[in-house]
């Protein structure tokens, strides 16, 4: 079974083709879902089943043309998924976290896991060992905090975030550059620190497109995934066709 599984961002979307749940493909763009995109790459190579997440409103006109030629589903939380969801709003919760945890469940089924998302907010979603996903915490990310900063002072300047290391900060860009860097890296471990005082044997699994930075810098025992969402969405058809 081929499955073409779309991670649709913020600000990019990553769409990847699994074969028999080996992810063989992936491929980053910035433009909006169309039937002639997804047309595009049917051709270069036919898939059985389209699944998305998005964090975005989608064009209903849009979905139902693309219904008319292929498989399509669109993840929701009133679906049937392969794991439970006990948090209590479910109908606010992102589909791309739901889509990381049940793909951390994949990689470490039957253990606790936490997995962290960071892109352009950093996401921490926790499922225990009885695949019951609780929630988790949400913060910004850390373009985000340069942008923050900058719209809400008089004189810090804009700035995107740079990975090279720095160790103090000897002018403002450099110590604005440590400050979000280093800040986000102290909040990532608290939290890992955090969870794992509660549940024994935890795994951390860390995605998102900034998980190179946070992989160097990060003195935790981590798992880093860059596709962890595409991972759970193949998953997700996977369990609904073998419920159907």
């Amino acid at each position: 079974m081929v499955n073409l599984c779309l991670d649709i961002g913020n600000t990019r979307t990553k769409l990847g083709y699994f074969k028999d749940s080996v992810l063989i493909k992936v491929d980053t763009f910035m433009e909006d879902l169309s039937v002639n995109l997804i047309a595009e790459y049917a051709k270069q190579a036919p898939f059985d089943h389209m699944i998305i997440s998005s964090v975005r409103i989608l064009n209903q006109e849009i979905l139902k043309e693309l219904s008319k030629s292929y498989s399509v589903i669109v993840v929701n939380t009133n679906m049937t998924l392969p794991i439970k969801i006990a948090y209590e709003t479910p109908e606010t919760l992102g589909i791309d976290r739901i889509c990381g945890a049940i793909g951390a469940q994949f990689l470490f089924p039957n253990q606790p896991t936490l997995s962290i998302d960071a892109g352009t907010c950093i996401t921490y979603d926790f499922v225990d060992q009885n695949g019951i996903y609780h929630g988790g915490a949400i913060s910004p990310g850390i373009q985000m905090r340069l942008d923050a900063m900058h719209k809400f002072t008089g004189k810090l300047p804009q700035q995107n975030f740079s990975a090279i290391p720095v160790t103090i900060g000897t002018t403002t860009a450099s110590s604005m550059q440590l400050g979000v860097g280093k800040a986000a890296v102290f909040e990532i471990e608290g939290f890992i620190r955090h969870f794992s005082q509660a549940h024994q044997g935890l795994k951390v699994i860390l995605t998102g497109g900034n998980t190179g930075y946070f992989e160097q810098q990060i003195e935790n025992t981590i798992f880093a995934a860059q596709n962890l969402v595409l991972i759970g969405l193949d998953r997700i058809v996977a369990y609904t066709m073998k419920n159907e």
